[in-house]
């Protein structure tokens, strides 16, 4: 596999360092790290090399992060975009995917399998957590996590059957 060169925006630094080194001896390369995807764009609009790949974390999942995320994929059609979050919110999944993010990830994903997801994710694949493929394939959808952990909220009849067509290919 190419090099890969990666940029990261997480709030949490002591995760991007623990990803850089997670990344030591492998193809991906980090080129740039922000705090915060509001910092992060113009970054990447700075930087001398174009990231390959961008991994987030979404850390409200509002409209303003969809905006931003929105124009970074605009601005850079050949980026790759993957979500690394602690939870698994059907508002930030619904606007992660239409913003145009290649792939969500949960944040206590393996580590060979989180470096296979973005492999796969370079090839052209997207990538979602196997937690998720089960319970929309087994219709349970309403015990996804809303924005609020004790509040639940199941996708929506259209959100199911996009995400089904997406999972089956």
């Amino acid at each position: 596999m190419d090099p890969v060169n990666v940029f990261l925006i997480d709030a949490n630094k002591l995760f991007r360092e623990g990803m850089k080194r997670l990344f030591e001896n492998t193809p991906f390369k980090v080129m740039g790290e922000a705090g915060t995807l509001r910092e992060g764009v113009p970054a990447v609009e700075a930087a001398g090399t174009q990231p390959d790949l961008v991994l987030i974390d979404l850390i409200n999942g509002g409209e303003d992060e969809a905006d931003q995320l929105r124009a970074l994929r605009d601005g850079h059609p050949g980026i790759r975009v993957v979500i690394l979050t602690t939870d698994l919110c059907t508002r930030r999944l619904s606007g992660a995917l239409g913003a145009g993010a290649h792939g969500y990830l949960m944040k206590d994903i393996a580590c060979e399998a989180l470096m296979q997801s973005l492999k796969l994710v370079m090839m052209g694949e997207k990538v979602f957590p196997t937690h998720l493929a089960e319970l929309l394939i087994n219709g349970r959808s309403e015990e996804l996590a809303t924005e609020v952990p004790a509040r639940r909220k199941g996708l929506s009849q259209r959100e199911i059957q996009i995400l089904r067509c997406l999972l089956n290919g």
